[in-house]
């Protein structure tokens, strides 16, 4: 139900309010640069590397082994992350916010495959929402208000740099959600069978 309300809101911000919030957070443009550095926390190839190298260093300790499924939850949702994303922005290629601002172009133009138009989802925002569930799951809810404050914080980075939209955003939420949920609870069923090809990798 969360799921449908959130797509609706999407669909909504869509219509009505991508376009106008745009050209709002275009008057942020003195905090790019603060976000340009910001935004970085949430790049999804380098917490592909750090969550690859992370299990690949939890696994040559002891003091360090019981990590590992944390890691390699951590691995697969990035890397899953990644790929639903990437299909969904060559394939939809929508505009950015950018070249609506610098160029009056909204919209989609299918089978472009430029950098400026993959707008849609974010998987800044995605990886996120990855890391907040990831964080909550191991530290528990007392980092559960600092964590939703750092995704805030992403989301309107990545709007202040005119890279997506809201509607972007909150699908890009969603999936960042949804492969986590799904990551943790297949990998937590066959926690077993992972642990015996876990030892493997000594």
């Amino acid at each position: 139900m969360y799921s449908v309300v959130v797509l609706i809101i999407a669909f909504l911000s869509f219509l009505w309010l991508d376009l106008p919030a745009a050209y709002f957070f275009d008057k942020f443009s003195l905090l790019r640069s603060i976000c340009r550095y910001y935004t970085n926390l949430s790049l999804p190839e380098l917490h592909l590397i750090l969550s690859c190298s992370g299990f690949v260093i939890s696994r040559f300790s002891e003091r360090t082994r019981d990590y590992s499924m944390l890691m390699f939850q951590y691995a697969l949702s990035i890397g899953f992350i990644m790929f639903v994303c990437g299909v969904l922005k060559l394939t939809v290629a929508r505009a950015r916010p950018g070249l609506l601002i610098n160029e009056g172009f909204s919209g989609f133009a299918f089978g472009n495959f430029g950098s400026g138009f993959r707008s849609f989802p974010s998987s800044h925002m995605a990886v996120a929402c990855a890391l907040m569930i990831l964080a909550m799951m191991f530290l528990g809810d007392k980092w559960k208000w600092p964590m939703v404050g750092f995704v805030i914080m992403i989301a309107l980075s990545r709007l202040i740099l005119q890279k997506h939209f809201i509607s972007d955003l909150l699908v890009g939420a969603l999936i960042g959600e949804g492969v986590t949920t799904i990551v943790i609870l297949l990998t937590n069923k066959h926690e077993a069978l992972i642990n015996q090809l876990f030892e493997v990798i000594r």
